[in-house]
């Protein structure tokens, strides 16, 4: 299952970024996810409320964001956010396009509760 490895890198990320900040709770971590990545939000949530158990993420929620595709004209560079397929770009009509955006997975956020404050970007 491929949000079973995703989620547990997640939270060994998110468990490292924390480590010595002195956090005494973590409510939320928010997660950038790309439309193309292939994540399935229900499975990875459900991972990561298994997972979480025994780590300081044991109080969090996982809030997801979703990033738009973002392609790159091929013919006139021009970067945009195809809706639908064939991706055919706006301003010259090109059908070739490399994605530059929509496949990322990294988390944004952690709002937590401690001696300092931590957010990730």
């Amino acid at each position: 299952m491929h949000e079973t490895a995703l989620t547990q890198n997640l939270i060994n990320i998110a468990c490292r970024a924390l480590e010595g900040k002195g956090v005494t709770k973590v409510n939320s971590v928010t997660l950038c996810v790309g439309a193309l990545s292939g994540v399935l939000y229900d499975a990875m949530e459900f991972a990561f409320d298994a997972m979480k158990q025994g780590t300081v993420l044991e109080t969090a929620d996982l809030d997801f964001e979703e990033l738009p595709v973002t392609a790159r004209c091929r013919d006139c560079a021009y970067e945009y956010n195809p809706v639908g397929f064939p991706y055919i770009c706006p301003v010259c009509g090109g059908r070739y396009f490399e994605i530059i955006g929509g496949e990322e997975v990294y988390i944004k956020n952690i709002d937590c509760i401690g001696d300092d404050d931590v957010v990730t970007d």
